[in-house]
C-alpha cells in the first residue's frame, strides 16, 4: 500500500552539532544513539539518547556548546522540548543560535556546565510533535477504528560518525496496516525496530551499502522516510485558543475567567450521529472520541461555575486533591467536532502571595496550560489590579512566557497581558510544560 501526502514527509531530525560551525565538523564521534518513538497518544514523544566522546585530534575548548539542528518543516510541530544531562541529570538550558544556520534547520544552543571529559558524555533529548499524524481515512464511521500515517526519517542523521545506532517504535496498537521495508526491520507486536546500525557515516552519505546491524544486512537506503500506517484511537483535543483573565482586587481575593475553544482534530465523522449505537456500544470499547475534558483552576479556587452556550456540557464538577474542573459532554466529540465555553471561579491568594522585603508582595502566577492531555495553540493571560494595586518588575521564570504589554487602563488600573512565546515549540504548548511568572507590587 502505497501512501502519498506531504504532511507524510514531515522530518523531524535532531541533529547533535558542537558550535555554529560547518555541519560535519568532526570533532565528535558518537558511541551510541538509541531513538524511542511513543506514538501511543495523539502527540507523538520522542526520547533520544546520544552518547558521544571527543576525537582524538580534538583540541577544542572543554566547554564548548553544543547545538542541536531542528528541520524548519518540522519546527512548526513541535510542543514540548527538553535537553537534560544523563551524566549529572542536569536540565540544560537551551538558546536561539546567532550564527550562521545550515540551509533547512533552525539550531539551538545547549549550555553545558561541566567540562566534557575524555570519557563518554550522554545528552538525553525528550520531544513532544503535535498535529503531525495524517488520518487514513480521512473520515470514518462512528464505530470504526481510528488509522493514522506516521512519518520520520529513517536513521537519526548526526553530522558525526555513529558507531552504533538504533530506533525503536512503539505503536498503539498491534493492528498495522504498512511499515517501510528495511533488511534491519523486525516487528514484535506493537513495536517496531530499525537497526542496529553499525558505523554510519555523517549523516548516512554513502554508506548504505555498508553498515549493517549486527549480523544483519545493510540498509535499503538511509535517506527514504519511515512510513507507519497504524491504529490509533487516542482523540486529538486541541485548542486554538485560551483566553483567561484575572482580576486582582486585594492581597487574598482574585477572580478568574477563562473562554476555551476545544476540537477534535482527528478523523472527522462520516454520517451523522446515532445515540442509539452509542448507547449499545460494548462497554470496553475504546473510540477516536472524548466525552470528558479536564481543566486545570488555581490553587485555592472557589465558586467554580461553568456556561456552555451550545448546551453540550452535562455535568461538572472539581477535584480539589488535584485543583481540576471535570466536564462531562452530553455527547462525544468525534473528529472535527467543537464546543466552546467559559469558565469562571474565585481564587483565595494567599497560597500565592509571599512577602518580599517587607514592603512588597509578590505574586506567583501558575501559567501552565490548564487543559490535561492536550494542546494549545495560543494561550493569553491578561491580569488587572484593581483597587490601586500597581504591578512592577514582571519576570518571567520560563522563557517560554513572554510579557505583551503592561498599561494603565482607562479606569486607571494596571493591566498587564501575558503570552506564550515558545519558539523552539513553533509557539504550540503541551500540557506537561511547567510556566510560572513572578509579579512584584506594592
Amino acid at each position: 500500500m502505497e501512501i502519498h501526502n506531504k504532511r507524510c514527509y514531515l522530518t523531524f531530525l535532531l541533529i547533535i552539532v558542537t558550535t555554529c560551525l560547518p555541519i560535519g565538523y568532526s570533532q565528535y564521534i558518537n558511541v551510541e544513539i538509541t531513538r524511542k518513538f511513543n506514538l501511543t497518544s495523539h502527540s507523538p514523544e520522542v526520547n533520544i539518547d546520544v552518547s558521544f566522546r571527543k576525537t582524538s585530534s580534538t583540541t577544542i575548548s572543554n566547554k564548548s556548546p553544543y547545538l542541536i539542528a531542528i528541520r524548519t518543516n518540522a519546527y512548526q510541530n513541535i510542543a514540548y522540548m527538553n535537553v537534560s544531562s544523563n551524566n549529572n541529570n542536569e536540565i540544560l538550558e537551551v538558546n536561539e543560535c546567532s550564527d550562521v544556520r545550515p540551509d533547512g534547520y533552525e539550531l539551538y544552543e545547549v549550555k553545558y556546565h561541566d567540562d566534557f571529559a575524555a570519557d563518554i558524555t550522554t545528552l538525553k533529548i525528550h520531544m513532544v510533535f503535535a498535529d503531525v499524524y495524517e488520518y487514513l481515512p480521512q473520515s470514518i464511521q462512528q464505530d470504526d477504528n481510528q488509522l493514522v500515517v506516521y512519518s520520520d526519517t529513517r536513521i537519526f542523521p548526526s553530522p558525526y560518525l555513529t558507531e552504533k545506532q538504533i530506533t525503536i517504535v512503539t505503536l498503539s496498537s498491534h493492528h498495522i496496516e504498512e511499515v517501510s521495508e528495511d533488511n534491519n526491520l523486525s516487528i514484535d507486536g506493537d513495536t517496531v525496530t530499525y537497526g542496529p546500525y553499525i558505523n554510519v557515516k555523517a549523516y548516512g552519505d554513502n554508506n548504505n551499502n555498508n553498515a549493517a546491524g549486527d549480523g544483519g544486512k545493510p540498509s535499503t537506503n538511509y535517506h527514504e522516510p519511515i512510513r507507519m500506517h497504524f491504529e490509533n484511537n487516542n482523540p486529538s483535543i486541541f485548542s486554538k485558543i485560551i483566553e483567561s483573565e484575572i482580576n486582582i482586587y486585594s492581597e487574598t481575593n482574585a477572580n478568574v475567567n477563562f473562554f476555551v475553544e476545544l476540537e477534535n482534530h482527528g478523523s472527522n465523522l462520516q454520517g451523522g450521529f446515532s445515540r442509539l449505537d452509542h448507547q449499545m456500544r460494548r462497554l470496553d470499547y475504546v473510540g477516536p472520541s472524548f466525552q470528558q475534558i479536564q481543566f486545570k483552576l488555581l490553587r485555592s479556587s472557589v465558586n467554580v461555575k461553568c456556561k456552555d452556550d451550545l448546551g453540550n456540557l452535562t455535568k461538572s464538577y472539581v477535584d480539589y486533591n488535584t485543583t481540576r474542573l471535570i466536564l462531562d459532554t452530553r455527547y462525544p466529540l468525534f473528529g472535527g467536532w467543537k464546543t466552546d465555553f467559559t469558565i469562571n471561579y474565585d481564587v483565595k491568594l494567599t497560597n500565592e502571595i509571599v512577602d518580599n522585603d517587607h514592603n512588597k508582595k509578590v505574586l506567583i502566577i501558575d501559567f501552565s496550560p490548564p487543559i490535561s492531555n492536550g494542546i494549545v495553540k495560543h494561550f493569553v493571560y491578561t491580569i488587572t489590579f484593581k483597587n490601586g494595586f500597581v504591578g512592577k518588575n514582571m519576570r518571567s521564570l520560563n522563557k517560554f512566557v513572554q510579557v505583551d504589554k503592561y498599561y494603565m487602563n482607562e479606569r486607571n488600573e494596571f493591566v498587564l497581558k501575558l503570552s506564550n512565546v515558545n519558539k523552539i515549540a513553533g509557539g504550540m504548548v503541551y500540557h506537561q510544560n511547567k510556566y510560572f511568572v513572578h509579579v512584584s507590587y506594592q
